[in-house]
């Protein structure tokens, strides 16, 4: 499953670096509704095979999901989620 969860992490930061670009400029209303229809399509593909996965890969699917939630509400990096 490793290399899933690393294709799934690089599918991720890929579309993230690209919503950063045009998120500046976007309310956090917008934001609310465009991330989910982008974000979960990278999770959701294969995500019944993901209940058998080690912790640490779970944590690093984890790290995506709190990324995006970082990202619509304009959070810093280290704020916990």
């Amino acid at each position: 499953m490793k290399p899933q969860v690393n294709a799934v992490s690089s599918a991720f930061f890929l579309t993230l670096r690209m919503l950063q670009k045009i998120f500046k400029w976007l309310p956090i209303s917008t934001r609310k509704t465009v991330t989910p229809e982008l974000i979960p399509s990278c999770l959701d593909y294969s995500n019944a095979l993901y209940t058998s996965i080690s912790s640490h890969l779970l944590k690093r699917l984890q790290i995506i999901q709190n990324t995006a939630a970082r990202l619509i509400l304009d959070l810093p990096r280290r704020t916990h989620i």
